[in-house]
């Protein structure tokens, strides 16, 4: 197994091979089929997903699937931050002794747990009831 880090919140590139956004675990065997695919590729290239190629080789097998530990505070951090698998959140909270990023696991377990908002402004709901005396106004002018 290696872990595939990826930054957007999903990308399918086939049944077998889903990314989520942040660390996902990936079938070594599975990601091999596709790293020379020039989707993938250029997805490399412009730094959207990450692997170490050592992984991939089998020469390594990388750790941040169970444990932050081997990242610094700011890189453990933004890697919660982009993690939207609860799964893996609850195993780095697990094992992560650091407060920084505990925090931020905590936070983002948080965030992904809350119920949906429709929008994040503090205008819509003005802006939205402006629209609908509008509406009426030009239905009444009808």
């Amino acid at each position: 197994m290696i872990v595939i880090l990826n930054k957007p919140s999903l990308i399918h590139l086939s049944d077998e091979l889903m990314l989520k956004s942040g660390a996902n675990t990936v079938d070594a065997n599975v990601f091999k089929k596709y790293k020379d695919n020039p989707s993938v590729k250029q997805l490399v290239a412009d730094g959207v997903i990450e692997y170490k190629e050592s992984d991939l080789e089998g020469k390594t097998q990388s750790k941040v699937e169970d444990s932050l530990k081997d990242l610094t505070v700011k890189q453990a951090q933004e890697l919660v931050q982009n993690t939207i698998d609860l799964e893996i959140l609850e195993k780095w909270k697990g094992a992560e002794k650091r407060a920084g990023v505990l925090k931020a696991i905590e936070k983002q377990i948080a965030e992904l747990q809350a119920p949906a908002k429709l929008r994040t402004d503090g205008d819509s709901s003005e802006e939205l009831e402006g629209d609908e005396s509008e509406d009426s106004e030009s239905e009444e002018k009808e």
